[in-house]
């Protein structure tokens, strides 16, 4: 509904905390999936790879702690983004939401660590543990 409505409107009709939260729970939405999936594969290339040892490694109180982490993770590093989104007002009418950095260069920072731990390390790992899983069956 939100996607549609920002699309839709020709001017931002829902207020500075959606502004700031829509863009921020997209963002942790996105971390979230991407480092579950990658503690998926890991723990897959545990169960198949090391088995024997599996049943110690992948226990309850592990999966709780890995969960913990990679909401707090996510959290992290989606607050810039809440942080350095806001409303603006272009003429009388138009209200728009942006996500304006002051600093460029701290967005630039942000979208390459944002690319390389939100992207190309996850992607890395999951192929590792993949080839092995592979390379074993």
């Amino acid at each position: 509904p939100f996607q549609s409505t920002i699309y839709m409107m020709p001017t931002w009709v829902l207020g500075a905390f959606i502004c700031k939260f829509i863009h921020y729970f997209f963002t942790v939405s996105m971390l979230v999936s991407i480092f579950t999936l990658s503690a998926m594969s890991v723990d897959r290339y545990i169960a198949i790879v090391h088995s024997r040892k599996s049943s110690s490694i992948r226990v309850a109180r592990h999966a709780l702690i890995g969960v913990v982490v990679i909401w707090i993770l996510s959290l992290a590093m989606a607050a810039p983004v809440m942080h350095y989104q806001n409303i603006f007002q272009r003429g009388e009418n138009y209200t728009f939401c942006w996500e304006v950095w002051p600093d460029q260069s701290h967005k630039k920072i942000y979208v390459v660590c944002t690319f390389v731990f939100g992207y190309v390390l996850p992607l890395l790992l999951i192929s590792f543990c993949y080839a092995k899983v592979r390379k074993l069956l």
